[in-house]
């Protein structure tokens, strides 16, 4: 904390949308809550106009049939790096926070830590507040190549802005509360804003 304090200085760019969705402009902070706080902050301060779309997670207990409820504030590290709650927005700057179970996709760039922004919003045909598909334009264009060709058929459904845009399903991933000795399966995107991303995941 103190080696970053040392090195902080006024950003002429803190305002400016196009470079936190190019991924050329991150604030770099020491903890999840203000990480969160931030990305909140951002989301609807530079993005005013576009819809919101608020994802809860799916959270089913595999080992006990009248589980307690899961933890919200439960770090990433603990649920298979799914999000209980995220929100987007189209343009919105964000991050892979777990790797692809496929290992092809995943040797193709779809692991933790891969930025961009969401492209577009597949919303659902029964409720179009629910968000079937998130479309993320990576930074790097190799990103997810053999992800978008494998699934070209979504495009009957909706047709990204950038015919680069990768298509992110939500995930299922299993992980384990020690407190009352109970095992979660998880469904959530594998996406996380990322306006502002903690110090780890800096690479310098």
């Amino acid at each position: 904390k103190k080696f970053m304090e040392e090195r902080t200085k006024e950003c002429p760019n803190e305002n400016n949308h196009q470079s936190y969705a190019s991924g050329k402009l991150s604030i770099i902070v020491t903890n999840n809550k203000e990480r969160e706080k931030i990305n909140l902050q951002k989301l609807f301060e530079l993005l005013p106009e576009a819809k919101v779309f608020t994802v809860h997670s799916t959270n089913e207990a595999t080992n006990m049939k009248e589980p307690p409820q899961v933890d919200p504030n439960l770090p990433l590290t603990q649920t298979g790096q799914l999000e209980n709650i995220v929100s987007f927005k189209e343009g919105a700057p964000v991050m892979i926070t777990s790797n692809h179970s496929v290992k092809k996709y995943k040797n193709n760039g779809i692991v933790n830590g891969a930025r961009g922004y969401i492209d577009s919003i597949q919303a659902s045909k029964a409720d179009p507040d629910v968000a079937e598909v998130i479309c993320v334009r990576f930074n790097d264009d190799k990103t997810g190549q053999l992800l978008r060709r494998d699934n070209y058929h979504l495009r009957k459904e909706h047709k990204p802005n950038d015919p680069l845009a990768v298509p992110i399903v939500k995930q299922r991933k299993k992980f384990k509360v020690r407190s009352g000795n109970v095992s979660w399966l998880r469904e959530q995107f594998p996406l996380t804003l990322c306006y502002a991303i903690t110090s780890h995941k800096v690479k310098l």
